[in-house]
This record gives structure tokens, sequence and C-alpha cells, in this order.
């Protein structure tokens, strides 16, 4: 298997949209051809043209359904950090309010004020296809949703370990701010199993697209090469594609 990289990095998803788009107007100028269009030997048939292209056109959507997913988890993730490090402000001064837990404040303020040093960026990146740039796995704040993860589970096992912690607002609870914990853990494992997802999607498009002397560029550009040759570079059949360009 050997994928023009080059080419691909350069892609976007509306490029990828694009290519097929182009693609399917080429066939379809194609198959309404008088004489029939036709191949010598071993070239590249219409029907097997409209295979690929209905294959590349499988493959896009996948990416589109693994990404919408992908995005609606990392929707959920920022609504759940942002509980978290509200939550994490009340919490501490909870604990700052008895001189029985004095000796423990600083390291629940060291977690507390990791937790709320995180930055949402403004629009979280998709993982980068296979042969681009990586998404950064560090956000803006210079704190990743692991480390919010880890430093929240150390506050709430902090707080779980004082002495007569039994605050009466519902939602600096034990059973709250555990299942704060769970929530953050869940969707953190949610998202890299939809990003493993999106990336062999994106892998297996590439191929669609790019896989050499079999992608639908290659083909693309077979088909282009059939009809000037077949019709001739003065037949209004060349005149009709010359200009679709992939």
């Amino acid at each position: 298997l050997t994928i023009n990289t080059s080419t691909a990095m350069a892609e976007s998803e509306r490029s990828f949209a694009d290519r097929l788009q182009k693609a399917q107007q080429l066939r379809d100028a194609c198959a309404g051809f008088a004489p029939v269009y036709s191949t010598p030997p071993q070239g590249t048939t219409l029907p097997a043209f409209t295979t690929k292209i209905a294959g590349c056109d499988a493959d896009h959507q996948a990416v589109e359904s693994a990404e919408i997913f992908w995005s609606e988890a990392v929707e959920r993730r920022t609504g759940i950090a942002d509980t978290i490090r509200t939550t994490a402000t009340q919490l501490l001064n909870y604990i700052k309010s008895s001189t029985a837990w004095k000796t423990k404040l600083p390291k629940a303020k060291q977690f507390a004020d990791a937790i709320r040093g995180i930055k949402h960026p403004r629009k979280a990146p998709a993982p980068a296809p296979p042969g681009g740039t990586a998404p950064k796995r560090r956000q803006r704040g210079g704190q990743s949703y692991a480390e919010l993860e880890r430093n929240w589970r150390a506050l709430v096992t902090l707080a779980g370990g004082l002495a007569g912690f039994a605050p009466t607002d519902v939602k600096i609870q034990l059973g709250t701010i555990n299942g704060l914990l769970s929530s953050i853990r869940g969707v953190n494992s949610e998202i890299s199993a939809s990003e493993a997802t999106l990336g062999e999607a994106q892998q297996v498009r590439q191929q669609g697209f790019y896989e050499e002397d079999a992608g639908l560029e290659s083909l693309f550009l077979a088909v282009k090469t059939n009809v000037k040759g077949q019709y001739g570079t003065a037949s209004p059949q060349w005149a009709q594609v010359k200009g679709m360009k992939w």
C-alpha cells in the first residue's frame, strides 16, 4: 500500500467533499458521451470508477460520523470541567472554614489551583488525519484534561479523608464530588476511544482517495486521459472534461 502523503496532508474536510463532487461530475459527463465511453485493456471503466466513488463517499461519511461523535463528547467534557472548576472553588472555601483542617489546606489549595488553571480552547481541533499535524494534547492553560482528572481525584480524596467533613450543600457533598470524578474519568476515556475510531476512519479514507494506482485521484486522472485518447483533443467530449481539475 502506497499513499500520496504529500497530497493527503494538504487535504481539509471540505476538500474531500469537493473531490468527490468533481469525480461524480466527471463520471456523469462520461456516461453521456456518444459514441459510448470505452477503455483500452487494463483501463479504468466507468463501472469501476462509479464503484470507487461510492466507496470513497462511504468512507468520507464514516469520518464525518466519527467526528460528530468525538465533538459531542468534547462538548460534554467542557461542561463537566467547568462544573469541576466551580465546585473546586466552593470545596476549597469549605475546607478553609474549619481550623481543624488547617494542615490540609495547602494541599487542597494546590489541587484546586491546578484545577482552576485549565482554559478551554475557543474551539477544540479535531484529531489530524494520518500524515497531518497532530492535535495538541495540552490545552491553552497548560493543563490537559487528564491532569484535571488527576487533580480532581486528589482533591476529592483529600476531602473524603477530613474528619467531620459533612457539608450541607449537596454540590460539595461526597456523593456529588465523586460523581463528578466518575464523569470526567468516563468522558476522558470516551474521547480517547472516539479519537482512535476517528483516526482509523481517516486512514481508510486517505487510502481510498490516494492509494497509488488505485485511489480515487488515480482513477480520476486515468479517466480524463482516456477521454483525451479516445475522442481526441479537438473533440467536444474532451472540451467538456478538460477543465475538470482534481
